[in-house]
């Protein structure tokens, strides 16, 4: 069975632990493709699987639910035996099963949470049902103890895009979101007809993309230049963005690929921005922002260096510290999950099962808001960065028109 799956490896602890307290907390992780369980005991990730089938994926022609449902269910029991044997530990030892079950694909999704309710049964431990998304945000405390609440996250990826509050483990604020597409996606479906899946087989889309802008003209992020996206507040629209250089594509003019993707990068780069910049120009009309030190982003498209750097330079424009989540934390991973649960028994979160109370069934969810809907509170700013303040080196500045 190991041999059919890509087994992906974990950075952990190679000491020999032996703890017979409980003071271990296992996560799990199936919201989507990857079966992930981690354990985890303060900030040390004692032990971490993860699996994931993307050969019969390729084959597939992409993510087939009900195929990674069962890609799930057949994992954990083994994952479940490697990680307590690295961590020489018994079920018994655990002091809470943390599993994710929130936004997600919901087959998926049940095939963890049913693992995690048979765990906790055994283990007569607490069950903490987690916030998927919330779980990225708060993974930068686990890796930097610096980051502390309340801190403004970003995260961007294939299916998300959010500006968010983060007061505590399950206390956040929404002040902006993707209300059509996402920058992942976006970038993905303009990499493909460009053909770089070809032409890149070794590279995801997004990262052949940001190769070839490196090699673009000095002017070249200006060259295919398209109008942004208008959205109210700090919400953003990527619908458009693909649409419109997907548009100067089907014409069949000739173009130069790497201004091409020099252009992609930057209209992007410009409309999240402007829309960080909204959601900060909010907070800072409020008190909140005054208790906030850092903004930590995440999610695969931040490792994009182009995108991130346009972000940290609206961060340093209001003196916060910027933070960008390790990479192996920002995909889909069971340390955040663990990590979460850990927080959540520190807040004494109300949403903590104890083990007399662990029910037969746990609601999972494919949608659910990071936390309470602030984006109507979020106005337009009245000033505007300037475009070409994002670009390269220079330092952000600000005007009261769009440029």
């Amino acid at each position: 069975m190991i041999q059919r799956w890509a087994y992906i490896p974990r950075m952990v602890s190679k000491q020999p632990f032996v703890y017979h307290a409980r003071t271990f907390i296992l996560g799990i992780e199936t919201s989507c493709d990857d079966t992930a369980l981690a354990i985890i005991r303060g900030r040390k990730v004692l032990s971490s699987r993860r699996f994931a089938d993307r050969r019969l994926q390729n084959v597939m022609g992409g993510i087939t639910p009900s195929l990674v449902a069962d890609q799930h269910r057949s994992c954990i029991p083994g994952l479940l035996e490697e990680c307590l044997t690295e961590v020489r530990a018994g079920v018994a030892d655990l002091e809470a099963v943390a599993v994710t079950n929130r936004p997600g694909l919901v087959i998926a999704l049940k095939a963890g949470v049913q693992h995690a309710l048979r765990i906790a049964r055994r283990a007569r431990c607490k069950l903490i049902p987690v916030h998927h998304m919330r779980a990225h945000a708060v993974s930068s405390m686990l890796v930097n103890e610096k980051i502390q609440f309340p801190f403004v996250t970003i995260l961007v990826s294939g299916g998300h895009c959010l500006f968010a509050l983060c007061r505590s483990a399950s206390d956040f604020e929404l002040l902006g979101t993707a209300i059509s597409g996402s920058p992942g996606e976006c970038l993905d479906k303009i990499g493909r007809k460009l053909n770089l899946t070809t032409s890149f087989p070794d590279l995801h889309v997004g990262a052949a993309i940001e190769l070839l802008a490196s090699g673009a003209s000095a002017y070249g992020h200006l060259r295919y230049n398209v109008k942004g996206p208008s959205t109210s507040g700090a919400d953003t629209d990527f619908s458009s963005i693909k649409s419109s250089f997907l548009n100067l594509l089907d014409r069949g003019d000739s173009i130069s690929v790497e201004d091409f993707c020099a252009s992609v990068q930057f209209c992007i780069a410009r409309h999240l921005a402007q829309k960080f910049y909204a959601a900060l120009d909010y907070l800072s009309g409020t008190s909140d922002l005054d208790e906030v030190a850092h903004v930590v982003i995440g999610g695969g498209v931040a490792a994009n260096k182009y995108f991130s750097n346009a972000m940290a330079k609206v961060a340093a424009h209001y003196n916060l510290g910027f933070y960008q989540i390790p990479t192996h934390l920002c995909t889909d991973n069971a340390e955040m999950i663990a990590w979460t649960g850990q927080l959540l028994i520190s807040e004494r979160a109300p949403e903590i099962i104890l083990p007399a109370e662990i029910p037969d069934y746990l609601h999972c969810s494919d949608r659910e808001l990071i936390g309470a809907d602030l984006r109507s509170n979020v106005p337009t700013p009245k000033r505007k960065i300037v475009s070409r303040s994002l670009h390269g080196d220079a330092q952000l500045m600000l005007n009261d028109v769009y440029l």
